[in-house]
């Protein structure tokens, strides 16, 4: 939807699709720039402001979106787009743009961006996930080698002394623990 916006008066002229935006006619948003800002929603209105300032200010196009409150209620997004042209003596005259709405394509970003944020963090999980489980299959890995080696030297014939004091020192270095010891029943006594 085209806009004129004369910078002397301060009076906008809306184009005929004025009223498919925003729900008001043509006549309903005569008023200038105040009027607009009728429909500006109060959240928004100082980046407008400020947006408004800065274009004047460097004479450099206009481009901003922002919220609007339509007639009916609803708020939508606008994007706003506006060139100046300068008059003899450089001043700037007019301001001509157009107005759409983006309130579909906003929606969709921001989905898109929500959709890609969870799918980060389930990465991420997922990730702490796969390299826990690789820690445990590394730590299974160790303990059965280590299973297997008991295994075989009691196989190999070695006394259980010897078994028990090597069994003691694979503990030791599988488990954070500074010392481990075997300890023998003795019946007689009921002690270790």
């Amino acid at each position: 939807m085209v806009f004129d916006w004369n910078t002397l008066s301060g009076e906008i002229a809306y184009g005929d699709e004025i009223e498919k935006l925003l729900g008001f006619s043509a006549d309903e948003m005569r008023g200038g720039s105040e009027r607009l800002r009728d429909v500006i929603h109060p959240g928004d209105m100082e980046a407008f402001d400020e947006r408004i300032e800065a274009a004047i200010a460097t004479q450099e196009p206009f481009d901003h979106t922002f919220r609007a409150l339509r007639r009916d209620g609803i708020e939508i997004m606008v994007h706003a787009q506006g060139c100046f042209f300068l008059d003899r003596q450089g001043h700037i005259g007019r301001m001509v743009g157009f107005l759409k709405d983006v309130t579909r394509e906003r929606t969709a970003e921001r989905a898109i961006q929500s959709a890609n944020e969870q799918l980060e963090q389930r990465v991420t999980e997922r990730t702490s996930e796969l390299a826990r489980a690789n820690i445990e299959l590394k730590n299974s890995a160790l303990r059965q080698a280590a299973i297997s080696r008991l295994g075989q030297r009691a196989l190999a014939g070695q006394s259980l002394d010897e078994l028990m004091l090597d069994a003691a020192k694979t503990l030791q270095e599988m488990l954070p623990s500074d010392r481990t010891s075997v300890l023998q029943y003795d019946e007689c006594e009921d002690t270790f």
